[in-house]
């Protein structure tokens, strides 16, 4: 027969080889699930960053071809108006 002092050793190893293995069943999905958040969230600033980043560029280069038209527009009305002062001299 197996001695009691033996068979309670075996079953204090087993249960704490169970209890940490359990522990790292458990805690292995927890840590890989944070992981992948931290890295979605990384990624994620980095592309509001980027984004924001183009928003301001695309912003600015609007802002410098709208200036740019009305600058055309005024020219084209200054030329327009000697146009008609010219014609208004012609026709005196």
């Amino acid at each position: 027969m197996v001695d009691t002092a033996v068979l309670s050793a075996f079953a204090i190893f087993g249960g704490s080889a169970l209890g940490g293995a359990l522990s790292l069943a458990s805690s292995w999905p927890s840590q890989h699930f944070q992981v992948r958040a931290d890295r979605t969230a990384r990624r994620t600033a980095a592309l509001e960053t980027l984004y924001g980043e183009f928003i301001d560029e695309a912003s600015k280069g609007l802002r410098r071809r709208t200036d740019q038209q009305r600058r055309g527009d005024i020219e084209a009305c200054r030329s327009l108006r000697q146009g008609q002062q010219d014609a208004f001299c012609v026709f005196t």
